[in-house]
């Protein structure tokens, strides 16, 4: 059986996850997304999100070596829903349906310290 830490990111590795793709941003790595809704086969992901497929060893999980899954609380920056306590934040993705509102580098950045600066408060 696995226990929480092996599937659920803990509240530091989150906020290691939000600093090092704020600097991944600043550092001038390319926004590119994925949008793959082949039937069964649902997969969507966003260099600059928190559903990037860039993560670190240590946050992977050790059955599917994916990325453990985020806990409530723990929000991509992108995320614009109101009622964040609960994942499946696609439809609400600032990346993703923001449109020509999509965030550019510099509000993306700016976002990801907004974010860095309410869970570091706390």
């Amino acid at each position: 059986m696995l226990a929480d830490s092996d599937i659920y990111l803990s509240d530091e590795r989150y906020i290691e996850a939000l600093k090092r793709q704020q600097q991944r941003i600043k550092s001038g790595e390319a926004l590119k997304t994925v949008d793959d809704n082949t039937m069964g086969h649902k997969e969507t992901s966003a260099t600059w999100g928190l559903c990037t497929d860039e993560w670190p060893e240590e946050d992977l999980t050790p059955k599917s070596r994916g990325a453990k899954y985020l806990q409530d609380g723990q929000i991509c920056p992108f995320d614009g829903r109101v009622n964040k306590e609960s994942h499946g934040c696609y439809y609400n993705c600032m990346i993703f349906q923001g449109g020509k509102d999509r965030p550019d580098r510099d509000k993306a950045i700016q976002l990801y310290q907004i974010r860095i600066d309410e869970v570091t408060r706390s």
